[in-house]
């Protein structure tokens, strides 16, 4: 099987929503994600530069969810392009306040080097006004994304 090395990523992140369309019963949004920072590899001594774009676009109801992205990232002789779709629905509505559930399954295909991986994650995820939580899992381990908003 393919071996992947393990890298350490320090960065900072720009996110811009480049567009948001709003239908009477559905958002869609178009997103740009720029990072810039550092990898260390494991096997390596040193850092490179590293720099990462992204566009990602996403489209919702209430119910409904789908989204869809590609990352380009570069770092010396490292070069890692992602691809992803997600779809997912809520299992009910909510009040404003309350949280909302949602079963989302994301299937991705990242190329690395020289290497092909492909790999498919249920996930559960929690939005509420203040948090965004998803949790999940595949045969390659956990996948935990938190966000808080203030």
């Amino acid at each position: 099987g393919s071996h992947m090395q393990r890298r350490d990523f320090a960065g900072l992140t720009y996110t811009r929503l480049l567009h948001r369309w709003n239908l009477p019963h559905a958002q869609a949004n178009l997103w740009f994600v720029g990072m810039a920072g550092s990898a260390r590899a494991q096997e390596r001594a040193g850092s490179e530069t590293l720099g990462s774009l992204s566009l990602l676009a996403d489209f919702e109801t209430t119910r409904v969810y789908t989204g869809a992205g590609v990352e380009i990232k570069r770092a010396g002789p490292l070069r890692h392009d992602t691809a992803y779709a997600r779809a997912g629905f809520s299992f009910y509505e909510v009040e404003y306040e309350e949280t909302q559930p949602w079963l989302i399954l994301e299937a991705k295909r990242e190329r690395y080097s020289l290497t092909t991986k492909n790999t498919v994650t249920p996930m559960l995820r929690f939005i509420n006004k203040s948090y965004f939580v998803e949790v999940g899992g595949n045969r390659d381990g956990a996948v935990l994304n938190f966000m808080l908003n203030f």
